[in-house]
């Protein structure tokens, strides 16, 4: 009974960690798009046109 058990935990924390690699996963591959897409919104000329400057950094609001 006691090795069922730990067999069952086993296999949950298997999963589990296996989960937690997929998710590690797609925040990297979601992370490598938005910098891609920077790159090009830069080569484009969109950053000029918007008046983004590198170096700004977008998330502070303008008037505070």
């Amino acid at each position: 009974m006691t090795q069922q058990v730990n067999k069952h935990s086993w296999i949950l924390e298997h999963y589990k960690r296996k989960m937690k690699r997929f998710e590690v996963s797609d925040r990297k591959a979601e992370n490598r798009t938005k910098i891609q897409l920077g790159g090009l919104i830069l080569k484009s000329g969109l950053a000029e046109l918007l008046e983004i400057n590198p170096g700004d950094d977008l998330q502070l609001d303008p008037l505070a």
